[in-house]
């Protein structure tokens, strides 16, 4: 369903995107170069609910470094048995899937975790969605105020919100009547817990 989503909003070319209110305080970065970093806060923990296709499931997404850094906690509601976590960090060119049930982990594809960060961003470059004719609404979600872009094409009509190039919402479906989200943000906090990168101790590797 990810997959699914990230391709319809990239061939839409400009579907939806946020760019989200000031009314928070940002970090100043204006010694870093922005074009590397994927967010404009330097860390977060951000909680969500996800549609994964007949699955109803929550997310909670980790972020460090503007970006370079995540860990992305997938819980299925009614499959305990599939719940995983993914640690990437993109400095050292590394990215782990850890089975939480069997508390196993193993190296996993490198792009693999940079596509599924993806979800958690603009997914394309902002800018082309603000010169676009996208439809442009306001929305509060998980407690801040986006700007969310929607725009149909190919006969779908997608939506994505984002705090500080954080994504907070995306909706997907033929018509803004009947869109249903596929990722809502439930609660967001500028802080990640320490270690929160590391491999637990007391997983051991396939």
């Amino acid at each position: 369903m990810k997959k699914y989503f990230i391709f319809i909003m990239t061939a839409l070319a400009g579907v939806a995107l946020t760019s989200c209110s000031n009314n928070n305080k940002k970090e100043d970065k204006s010694t870093v170069e922005t074009a590397k970093y994927l967010f404009t806060i330097k860390k977060a923990t951000v909680h969500y609910n996800v549609r994964a296709g007949i699955l109803d499931m929550t997310e909670t997404f980790y972020f460090d470094d503007y970006g370079k850094k995540m860990r992305i906690e997938h819980y299925y509601t009614t499959k305990p048995d599939l719940d995983y976590i993914e640690i990437f960090d993109e400095t050292a060119g590394k990215a782990y899937n850890l089975q939480i049930s069997t508390k196993k982990y193993k190296d996993e594809n490198v792009s693999e975790l940079v596509t599924k960060r993806l979800m958690h961003t603009s997914i394309l470059n902002e800018s082309n969605y603000q010169k676009s004719n996208a439809k442009r609404t306001t929305e509060v979600v998980a407690g801040k105020e986006c700007v969310v872009y929607t725009q149909t094409a190919a006969g779908l009509i997608g939506s994505v919100g984002l705090w500080n190039s954080v994504c907070l919402l995306q909706k997907l479906g033929e018509s803004e009547t009947t869109m249903e989200d596929v990722m809502r943000a439930t609660s967001i906090a500028e802080d990640v817990p320490t270690g929160i990168f590391d491999i637990p101790a007391d997983y051991a590797k396939e």
